[in-house]
This record gives structure tokens, C-alpha cells and sequence, in this order.
């Protein structure tokens, strides 16, 4: 049923004869003179139809495109009258001179009332302008969807190579030094890796998933470093919730990549308390201040939560001289 739905909507000649076909049952079964119908409710609803579908194809293809789209409103609406009162006299001729002469063994008339025959004829009129509006809309929103889905792959697979670049950076210091802990942190990466590739392309992952592979980076980062640095990854919640794949991941990266764990009194400090319906991800780091960077891991990861959650979500940065903070708030609901 929902195929069907569907192919009927994105084909416009068959969503036409849908509504017509429906219209053309409706009007039967309104004028029908008794329980049973007959030939003849079928016969007057199609010669009613005779001034339905010119004025609904006038008001669609001539009033609304070059009026309403064109913003010259009092026009629209003196137009949207003429056309109304255009259904109405073709409504007169055909059941006045038409129909008697062309359908001589039925006897048919026209027994609407006039204040009845205008508001079925607006009715229709509205009914169309509405419809015609509610394409436009679905189909501007469709491509504001597309539109946001290519920004969002676009922004993912730039953070994939900032994160590889990162990660390749301390399995070569290690492979430098012969050091056996290599090996460790190569299948710590291809983990990673394979989340960043396969998961990315999905619309969302359940929080325990980027939760995990985040404690996965974190151990990959570890190794390269004293086993008694600072680095604390808190975790509390229940009911995991659904996200869009590495949006935590970069805000961690950044923590060690600016947290500089080689110097004492260094840290990072992760926690994440969550609910079904809310998230609350705040990461600390030990900070010294540099030159400006590009920061483009922070910059790509705070348009891809405008992108896909306009303003149920908020990442905050606070930094001073020691110390650097990001807190990112999502709402659900």
C-alpha cells in the first residue's frame, strides 16, 4: 500500500486522475437522488464536472504562477473570484443548453443552488491552491533534505582523514621506536577505522556504539604515554539513545591532541550522563595556548550539529590560558 502511495505521488498525470476519479465518486454520491445511483447521478456528476476541472486547471496553471508565485496578491484574489464565477457560467451553459440538447433521453437538470454551487466551486478552488502549495512545499523540502544530507557527508568524510591523520600520527611515533606496542595500537585503529567507514555512512548509531569506540581511542592514546597520566572517561545513563555517527569521537581527538599528556599536571577529563531523551558530553583538557589552528575538527563537527539538529543541540567552548572545555548538549524530545 505504501509503494503504491508512493509511485502515485511521483507521478503527476496519475495523482490528476486520482483526484478527479475520487472527485467524480464524491460528487455521485452527493447528488445522488436516491440510495441506489444510477446512470443518471453518474451522468450528472460528470457533466458537473464540466466546470470543475477548467476552473481548478485555470486557477493551477495561469493564477497561481503568475500572481500568487509573482506576490501580487490583490490580483490573485479578484482573479481567484473571476474564476469562480467563470465555473459558475459554464455550469449555466452546460446544463442549460448542453446537456438537453446532447442527452435528449435523460432527463437531467441542474438542481444546485446557487449559494451551494459557489461553495462547492470554492471549495474546489481552495482545495486546489492548497495542493498545489503542498507540493511545492514537499518537494522544496526534499531538496532542503538532499541539500542537508550532502552537507552532512561532505562534513563526515572531512572529518574521517582528520581523525586517520591523528591516529597515524602515534602509531608512527611508536614504529619509530621499535616499539612492540605498535601491533596493539594498529588493531586498535582498524577498529576505529572500520567504524568511521561503515558506520558513518548510516543516519545514526546508538550511543553505547560511539561510547565504546571512543574508550577504544582512548587506549590507542594511551599507549603512547606514561600508564599514571590524567585521564579520566566517565559514563552514566540508562536507555541509550540513538545519534549521528562520530560526533563525540572528534571533540575526544581534539582533547588529546591539544591536552599535551607528556607534560605534568596534564589531563583529560571525559564525561557523558544521558538519558532517552537527552545527552550531556563534556570533555576537558590541560591547555597551553599556540599560534591559531584551523580547528577544523571543531569547526566541522559544530556545523554537522547545526545541520542535523538546528537548535535541540548546543556545543559550548570555554577555553583560558590552562584549560579547554567543550560541552555539547543534545535534547531528543
Amino acid at each position: 500500500m505504501k509503494s503504491l502511495v508512493l509511485k502515485i505521488a511521483s507521478i503527476p498525470w496519475l495523482q490528476h486522475l486520482v483526484f478527479w476519479v475520487l472527485s467524480i465518486a464524491f460528487i455521485t454520491s452527493y447528488f445522488a437522488i436516491s440510495s441506489e445511483y444510477s446512470s443518471t447521478d453518474l451522468i450528472y456528476s460528470l457533466c458537473f464536472h464540466l466546470c470543475l476541472i477548467p476552473m481548478v486547471y485555470i486557477q493551477l496553471r495561469l493564477v497561481i504562477p503568475n500572481l500568487f508565485q509573482k506576490e501580487r496578491y490583490l490580483f490573485f484574489f479578484i482573479s481567484s473570484i473571476m474564476v469562480v464565477l467563470f465555473g459558475w457560467i459554464i455550469h449555466f451553459i452546460t446544463f442549460e443548453y448542453l446537456v438537453p440538447n446532447l442527452l435528449k433521453s435523460f432527463y437531467i437538470v441542474s438542481f444546485t443552488e446557487n449559494t451551494i454551487l459557489f461553495g462547492i466551486l470554492t471549495i474546489y478552488l481552495i482545495l486546489a491552491t492548497l495542493l498545489h502549495f503542498s507540493k511545492s512545499w514537499f518537494r522544496v523540502n526534499a531538496l532542503e533534505k538532499d541539500k542537508i544530507n550532502m552537507e552532512l557527508n561532505a562534513l563526515k568524510n572531512q572529518l574521517n582523514p582528520h581523525f586517520l591523520f591523528n591516529g597515524l600520527n602515534g602509531i608512527y611515533s611508536l614504529s619509530l621506536k621499535n616499539d612492540p606496542k605498535a601491533s596493539e595500537a594498529i588493531l586498535k585503529l582498524s577498529d576505529l577505522l572500520r567504524y568511521s567507514l561503515y558506520e558513518v555512512s548510516i543516519e545514526s548509531v546508538s550511543l553505547e556504539k560511539e561510547l565504546q569506540m571512543i574508550r577504544n581511542y582512548i587506549d590507542l592514546q594511551l599507549i603512547r604515554f606514561k600508564p599514571n597520566r590524567d585521564v579520566q572517561f566517565n559514563v552514566q545513563g540508562t536507555d541509550s539513545p540513538f545519534i549521528i555517527p562520530m560526533i563525540l569521537l572528534p571533540l575526544v581527538e581534539n582533547a588529546f591532541k591539544h591536552g599535551n599528556l607528556t607534560k605534568d599536571k596534564s589531563f583529560i577529563h571525559i564525561s557523558c550522563r544521558y538519558s532517552e531523551n537527552h545527552i550531556e558530553f563534556n570533555c576537558q583538557n590541560s591547555f597551553i595556548r599556540k599560534e591559531k589552528e584551523s580547528g577544523i575538527g571543531l569547526k566541522s563537527i559544530s556545523k554537522l550539529i547545526q545541520l542535523y539538529y538546528a537548535d535541540k543541540a548546543s556545543l559550548e567552548i570555554i577555553q583560558n590560558d590552562h584549560k579547554f572545555e567543550t560541552k555539547l548538549l543534545i535534547q531528543l524530545v
